[in-house]
């Protein structure tokens, strides 16, 4: 089975969308909060974005906290599997290894392709086969 964009991806693509989402939530906010008054200093620069969304805002700020939210969790979560991948190859003990295979095999099958070949190398280096 071909590994998908989105697996082999994850970090770069929950990175981006954490800025565009964060992005939309402070637009929103910045509408919901002036309303139709004019944004004040520096944020004046966002006045022509703020003006597009109109009173799209409310549901921009809505969508972007959300979203935002969503993602910060994938990208936590994606983390979490590299830790505990780490943390259960990091041993020197072939039964230890074995006693977490299946652990091990399930949490590479969910990254991307470099930490299954991580885990190729480490059964080759503790002369297992399967």
């Amino acid at each position: 089975m071909k590994d998908r964009l989105i697996v082999e991806y994850r970090a770069e693509l929950g990175t981006f969308l954490l800025l565009i989402l964060g992005l939309a939530s402070f637009i929103g906010l910045l509408g919901v909060l002036y309303g139709v008054q004019p944004l004040p200093g520096e944020l004046s620069a966002f006045q022509g974005i703020v003006d597009a969304f109109g009173s799209w805002t409310n549901w921009l700020v809505v969508a972007g906290i959300i979203g935002f939210l969503i993602v910060l969790w994938w990208l936590v979560d994606y983390v979490n599997q590299i830790r505990k991948l780490k943390d259960l190859i990091d041993t020197e003990s072939k039964s230890k290894f074995i006693k977490n295979m299946d652990d091990i095999d399930y949490i590479a099958w969910r990254l991307p392709k470099k930490y299954k070949k991580v885990v190729a190398e480490k059964k080759a280096e503790l002369k297992i086969t399967q």
